[in-house]
């Protein structure tokens, strides 16, 4: 749970990635689990991401997408090969908007800035 918890939780930084090689259309941009997780400067835009999907550990609305270790948390509908109850086995790329929202401070712990991705 702490892992999920510290893949969720994002600080804020100023970076900004750049496309990958091999963009299916140059409007959309082709970014990792890890930039969505560390770039601001991607929320609302609209990106092409590829990762495996994971079981979702909370709700059967969102799910998950993991890459390299990283995780993000995906809403609407699941990838071919992936359901509530199951993991897919193999990678999928999705087209999804970048989201952002904050935690309120909880206790000792500070508020915190979240990404998350809304399936397209």
């Amino acid at each position: 749970m702490k892992i999920l918890f510290c893949c969720m939780i994002i600080a804020v930084t100023a970076c900004h990635p750049k496309p990958s090689s091999g963009s299916s259309s140059p409007d959309i941009l082709r970014v990792t689990v890890q930039q969505v997780l560390d770039s601001a400067a991607l929320v609302g835009e609209t990106v092409a991401i590829t990762g495996r999907c994971l079981a979702p550990p909370v709700s059967r609305s969102d799910w998950q997408l993991e890459d390299g270790g990283a995780a993000v948390y995906v809403s609407e509908e699941y990838p071919p090969d992936c359901g509530a109850a199951t993991a897919a086995r193999s990678a999928v790329t999705i087209l999804a908007l970048v989201a952002q929202d904050t935690l309120p401070s909880l206790g000792t712990h500070p508020g915190r800035v979240r990404r998350n991705l809304l399936r397209k």
